[in-house]
């Protein structure tokens, strides 16, 4: 048999950044908050639920984020199942609304980010 030697090195705390996100929503009811790249790939994933006794606000944290530039995708969850339904055409149901965030954030090695977005 033959040896194999592989050599890896795992990047440290400080190789990644961190997100902190305050959501002003206009409705009350549970939302998906999706940190997408430049290729529309989901890189960190968090849900949120809005009571009537709460505020509208909801803060989000996202940590251990490869550093780059990214956008917030708001999806409104309908029927609290934590996935983006397509709808369904036979039943006449719409797709659950989403929404991009237009804004940008950059996300820095051992960075803490913190941005405030508001639902249009």
């Amino acid at each position: 048999n033959d040896s194999l030697y592989f050599s890896f090195k795992t990047q440290s705390k400080t190789d990644f950044g961190k997100l902190t996100l305050k959501l002003l929503l206009s409705k009350k009811q549970n939302y998906i908050i999706q940190l997408i790249n430049d290729k529309e790939e989901v890189i960190k994933e968090q849900f949120a639920s809005l009571s009537l006794s709460s505020s509208n606000s909801v803060t989000i944290d996202m940590s251990d984020i490869t550093p780059g530039t990214y956008l917030a995708k708001i999806i409104y969850d309908d029927n609290k199942n934590q996935k983006w339904d397509s709808g369904n055409l036979i039943l006449k149901q719409q797709p659950e609304r989403v929404i991009i965030h237009p804004k940008q954030m950059k996300i820095l090695s051992d960075w803490e980010i913190e941005e405030e977005l508001e639902e249009k």
